[in-house]
């Protein structure tokens, strides 16, 4: 059985079965479709990929073999809930779920269900789309942001970029603003951010811009201290250090550095400007060992050294450089423990002027070195976190002076802002790798082009995406990779961003992969400018959309044949959120109330349907009650005539959204058929009746007509035996015979004679017409047929109405020479019945006057009978004759007729002999049925 359902899957809709399995057998996405219990019936090449099973082994399982808990336990109930209730939770409905593989590993996936219908049987065609690669990228690139941030929240200070301006504008600034400045990253940054010029004081605006265009000029880095003010109008000291960045062409792109806060040491250092200038001896990699020097040097000591914190225990230094003597040392690591430095490390200055060793007996150093005097001081960075500290050491004593600790505290700061620096540019070289290997590693494709559009730079992501080595499409230009018909719309973005036209642009374009192949994908570009604000490249960012783009035609392409389905049904259906504004209109909505779907979608439902407006309480209480609500046989006004609608509330309750789902059926014609139905029962039961009464009433009758022949035969004078009785009686036979005349005996037994007969034939044709016999075509005379049913219209009366058929006059106009004609005697008889009848019923009904009047005809006219039956009654209106023949169409009260008595007629006449039955009419002038059928029959 599966395997038929599963033949029959693959060739339905399809002329070519080979076909549809090509198809499905090349998507990449999954494909299992599943019939009404859960089992597979087929499942394509992808499933086996993506699953680990065979094919094979698939048809036949439970499709929950597929599907971690909970999904496996609670799957076979979604599929019962919605064949029983219609109810949607998993069904046309696509959502992320988990999928289990053989291997019982799990895995993200995207899975669309829709329900098929093929030959009556049901199935469901499950759409899986892997996610795994992609929740991967996604996780890795949250990682790399989130390091990418945390490394430059480390940062000290404000590490910046901006543009060579006399507003400074900035690019980027790393966190460390909000603490200097007390601006977020997010309001220094941008076409409408704070100004940093403004922040700096007026009086040291113009020497900060000429110093940093000297060091522009001589391709120097730039070391600045100037005063700004914060957003609370505080005002700082800052230091600054930074250099420009050069494009490839050698132009100026930026300027990049960092900006450190040194208010609390400014005091100090404004004091001592004239020791410290000996210090400003460069930032290069040999500035501390030439501060150690210089320490020495200004100390007039034997010993100096910078040390810091040789691990996070803190517990020993590890030296920078260190001088001794006439020359630099090795650099030691030594113990603090027991040492002035542990003292100095304590964020206090020591100044021992004599017997240093001796005050601290546990440092074997001091005394190896015959150390006499110690200076110290703690390096404090920009946080006020320590990091080391500078030592000066002398055999001699030496009697500190005033300027003694300020000026091993200027050595310090400006070591400490060193130190800094270089770790500030540590983590800046850092970051620039790490965003490097950001951009090698990056999932999208990034490339650079130059001003004509050849390319100079592409990461690996984009040259997998064309399929090129990247040498190979470094020079190349961006008409070659495109698409020829998308070649023109890129030149016309390309050139009026280069222009500055535009800021920006993005397409959606096809780009041409090595083999030749084309990719669907969309481009976004930038321009990049120098410092002077000159284009220098274009930069682009390329995402292959190939794959959502074949989703989204064929989400599409599903969508549309959903809405055809839905535009295809015959009842009408309507969606409407909880507000009860509309949400879906279908076709027959639209022809039941003349207003388009655009014209209705996100109108109030009552407005555009106020004859359902009464449904929006249902629609409330079928969402809050989680079921359907159903209204049968609802009575609505059409054109004047009453009909009847079955209405149904669906809740629509999925993925946030709530609403439901009106879906009305117009029932009347269903309902007229039961009533019709009911009216045949009953007129099956008085036809049976009648028939049995008939029967019944011809045993009598033929007594009756019997003893009225037998007196008459017995008092006729005819009859030997007669005469001879009368002899042997003593009657004079002629005597009494008249005495019988003369009383009229004679003609009272005459009369019963003929009303007997009369009664006979009256009963005979009402079982001929009641009787129910196959079809058959036989000659018959269209005259005597007439008669019959005049005989049989004859005996309809109602005392009620004061209606006697027999009151009617009718003019007979038959053509004698036209002979028989071939037809279903009793299926004519009732079409000429009904007709005379309606006629008899329309002229009572009016209360036409007398005289009333029925004429009958007969004629040939090319190789047809025509019968015409016309009446002197009240005739019909223009709307009316235009519906006499739609079935259960009446203009009788309800109850009086089924409305199926023309329509029936003018199927027999029409497909039963193959003739024509028409009316014409007047209002007022009464009506005439004009019935053609063939002389020789129905072919």
């Amino acid at each position: 059985m599966l395997v038929q359902e599963t033949t029959a899957l693959r060739s339905a809709g399809d002329v070519d079965g080979a076909l549809f399995k090509a198809i499905v057998d090349a998507v990449v996405d999954a494909i299992v479709v599943i019939d009404v219990e859960g089992r597979i019936c087929m499942a394509n090449p992808a499933t086996e990929q993506l699953f680990g099973y065979p094919a094979e082994d698939l048809v036949g399982e439970n499709v929950a073999v597929l599907m971690p808990e909970p999904y496996h336990s609670e799957h076979d109930g979604y599929l019962r809930d919605y064949l029983e209730t219609g109810r949607r939770k998993i069904i046309g409905i696509g959502r992320e779920v988990s999928g289990r593989r053989h291997d019982g590993s799990t895995f993200p996936m995207y899975l669309s269900v829709a329900p098929v219908n093929l030959d009556d049987r049901h199935y469901f065609a499950g759409i899986i789309h892997d996610l795994s690669a992609q929740k991967e990228t996604e996780e890795a690139l949250r990682q790399s942001r989130r390091s990418l941030n945390t490394l430059m929240s480390n940062v000290p200070g404000m590490v910046y970029r901006c543009r060579n301006n006399h507003d400074w504008t900035m690019e980027f600034v790393s966190q460390g603003a909000v603490e200097l400045t007390g601006y977020r990253p997010d309001e220094l940054v941008g076409e409408d951010a704070v100004i940093y010029a403004d922040l700096i004081h007026r009086e040291d605006r113009d020497a900060l811009w000429d110093e940093v265009q000297a060091a522009i000029e001589e391709r120097r880095a730039f070391e600045l201290t100037y005063r700004i003010r914060t957003a609370t109008g505080e005002e700082k000291w800052v230091w600054e250090q930074g250099q420009g960045v050069y494009s490839e062409d050698g132009n100026l792109a930026a300027l990049e550095g960092l900006i450190l806060d040194i208010s609390e040491r400014r005091q100090t250092e404004s004091a001592l400007r004239a020791l410290a200038g000996s210090t400003v001896l460069g930032n290069d990699d040999g500035f501390v060992t030439r501060c150690v020097r210089e320490l020495a040097r200004t100390y007039d000591a034997q010993y100096a050294f910078v040390g810091v914190f040789a691990n996070t225990d803190r517990r020993s230094i590890r030296t920078l450089a260190s001088w001794a003597g006439e020359g630099f040392g090795e650099n030691f690591t030594y113990a603090l423990a027991g040492t002035p430095c542990e003292e100095v490390l304590n964020r206090q200055a020591e100044i021992i002027p004599r017997n240093a060793a001796i005050l601290y007996p546990r440092d074997k150093l001091l005394r190896q070195m015959g150390v006499e005097s110690y200076f110290g001081t703690p390096l404090v960075d920009s946080s006020g976190a320590t990091i080391g500290l500078v030592s000066v050491m002398d055999t001699r004593p030496k009697q500190p002076n005033f300027w003694t600790q300020p000026i091993l505290g200027v050595f310090a700061n400006r070591i400490a802002l060193e130190l800094e620096r270089q770790r500030a540019e540590e983590r800046l070289r850092q970051s620039e790798a790490y965003m490097r290997l950001t951009l090698e590693n990056a999932p999208i494709g990034i490339a650079s082009a130059d001003l004509d559009g050849r390319l100079i730079d592409v990461n690996p992501a984009y040259a997998n995406l064309l399929d090129y080595p990247r040498n190979e499409l470094v020079g190349m230009w961006l008409a070659d990779i495109t698409h020829p018909e998308d070649r023109e719309e890129t030149r016309r973005h390309f050139e009026a961003l280069v222009r500055g036209d535009i800021l920006s642009y993005e397409l959606q374009k096809r780009f041409l992969r090595r083999d030749g192949g084309v990719i669907y994908a969309r481009a976004r570009a930038g321009l990049v400018r120098d410092a002077s604000g000159r284009p220098v490249r274009v930069v682009s960012e390329v995402e292959d959309e190939t794959e959502r783009l074949r989703s989204a035609q064929e989400i599409q392409r599903m969508r549309t044949y959903l809405e055809n389905i839905i535009d295809s049904m015959p009842s009408v259906l309507v969606g409407v959120d909880a507000g009860g504004r509309v949400t879906e209109w279908n076709r027959s909505a639209e022809r039941s109330t003349g207003i388009t779907p655009s014209d209705a979608v996100g109108r109030d439902f009552p407005t555009v349907f106020p004859e359902l407006s009464g449904q929006m309480a249902n629609v409330t209480e079928a969402i809050r009650r989680h079921e359907s609500i159903h209204t049968e046989r609802m009575p609505m006004k059409s054109d004047g005539e009453t009909r009847y609608a079955q209405v149904i509330v669906y809740p629509l309750l999925a993925n946030g959204a709530v609403g439901a789902v009106i879906r009305m059926e117009d029932i009347t014609e269903r309902i007229r058929m039961e009533q019709m139905m009911v009216q045949t029962e009953k007129m099956l039961s008085l036809g049976g009746l009648a028939a049995g009464m008939a029967h019944e009433i011809n045993n009598p009758l033929s007594i009756v007509l019997q003893s009225a022949q037998n007196v008459l035969r017995r008092i006729s004078e005819d009859l030997p035996i007669n005469r001879a009785t009368a002899v042997e009686m003593g009657v004079d036979l002629h005597a009494m015979r008249r005495y019988l005349d003369a009383r009229g005996v004679t003609e009272f037994l005459t009369g019963i004679q003929e009303a007997g007969s009369r009664a006979t034939r009256i009963v005979a044709d009402m079982l001929a017409f009641s009787r129910h016999s196959a079809s058959q075509l036989t000659p018959n005379p269209l005259d005597e047929m007439l008669e019959t049913v005049i005989r049989l219209a004859g005996s309809d009366y109602d005392l009620k109405k004061k209606y006697d058929f027999r009151q009617i006059e009718i003019v007979r106009d038959y053509d004698t020479g036209l002979g028989e004609v071939c037809c279903d005697r009793t299926q004519i008889e009732q079409v000429f019945l009904n007709l005379i009848k309606n006629a008899a019923h329309a002229m009572a009904d009016a209360g036409t006057p007398p005289p009333r009047r029925i004429r009958l005809g007969t004629r040939r006219e090319d190789g047809y009978a025509c019968i015409e039956i016309e009446d002197n009654g009240p005739g019909m209106d223009e709307a009316t004759r235009e519906r006499a023949f739609d079935p259960f169409f009446t203009t009788k009260e309800v109850g009086a007729g089924t409305g199926l008595g023309l329509s029936v007629s003018y199927f027999i006449i029409t497909e039963q002999h193959k003739g024509s039955i028409d009316v014409a009419t007047r209002e007022g002038k009464g009506c005439c049925f004009t019935i053609r059928l063939p002389i020789s029959g129905a072919s």
